[in-house]
């Protein structure tokens, strides 16, 4: 078979290269990290720029993700009725048969 015209042989994918993750922050060279503010230290947000620290949540309570229990214990309820069901109805038949 031919290669058509239009099409353009494909070449491999090269690997790129990357650093080593690590667990401090980099600092761009001639740049000097800033402070954290003092504790009890509010200062307002500048209008139109996103805020650089988020606010950290408080105690040990988890993010709200709008995720609820009430729906996993009603499709756990559903599903338990349904084997229920199905159980019942398998007894029934078989009952029906040895008769």
């Amino acid at each position: 078979t031919s290669v058509p015209p239009s099409a353009s042989p494909s070449t491999a994918p090269t690997a790129g290269t990357s650093a080593a993750p690590s667990a401090t922050p980099s600092v761009p060279a001639g740049a000097t990290p800033s402070k954290a503010p003092a504790a009890g230290a509010s200062t307002p947000p500048t209008t139109g720029s996103p805020s650089a620290v988020p606010s950290a949540p408080a105690g040990s309570e988890l993010a709200h993700t709008g995720s609820s229990n009430a729906t996993n214990a009603a499709l756990g309820a559903g599903a338990a009725l349904l084997v229920a069901a199905g159980a019942g109805t398998l007894f029934a038949v078989r009952r029906r048969a040895h008769r």
